[in-house]
């Protein structure tokens, strides 16, 4: 299965993400990989940061 395809320039994109991963990380249920991407959206540079943890989230969500 080929990794899907983001647009991590998209200030609306990372809101959106920012806002479900915050949620999730109320609600207890973020593992590592995940906390990493919350960081990651938190940071400073986020449009160069997110992308290399997303996918190391997303693998560890399915496994690959």
């Amino acid at each position: 299965m080929k990794d899907p395809q983001f647009n991590f320039h998209s200030t609306f994109f990372l809101e959106g993400a920012h806002h479900v991963l915050r949620e999730l990380e109320r609600e207890g249920l973020l593992n590592e990989k995940m906390l990493k991407a919350l960081e990651a959206l938190e940071g400073t540079a986020p449009a160069l940061t997110v992308p290399f943890v997303a996918v190391e989230a997303l693998h560890s969500l399915t496994g690959h």
